[in-house]
C-alpha cells in the first residue's frame, strides 16, 4: 500500500510507514447489537530512512539553495552596479 507519515499530536514526525496489518475486536454491545467498545491493533512497517539521514539531506539541499541565492544576488548587484556607472 501507500506510505503515510506517522506524526505525533505534538508535531513530532516519526517517519513514513506502510500499514501491514489491521485487526479489530468489538465487545460490550448495546441492546441493539452495536458495539460499545471497539479495540484495534495496527501493524506498521517503516519505509523511509532515519530522520537524521532525512534532515541531513535537507540540510545539504538548503546549503545548496543558499549558495545559489547568494550567487544570484551577486549577479544582480553587478548588473545594477554596471547600469548606474
Amino acid at each position: 500500500g501507500k506510505a503515510w507519515p506517522l506524526i505525533e499530536g505534538g508535531g513530532t514526525i516519526y517517519g513514513m510507514y506502510v500499514i501491514e496489518s489491521l485487526s479489530q475486536t468489538k465487545t460490550e454491545f448495546f441492546a441493539s447489537g452495536e458495539a460499545r467498545k471497539i479495540e484495534f491493533s495496527l501493524g506498521l512497517k517503516r519505509v523511509d530512512e532515519s530522520l537524521s539521514e532525512m534532515f541531513g539531506s535537507l540540510n545539504d539541499q538548503l546549503s545548496s539553495l543558499q549558495d545559489s541565492a547568494a550567487a544570484a544576488v551577486g549577479n544582480i548587484r553587478n548588473t545594477v552596479g554596471g547600469l548606474l556607472q
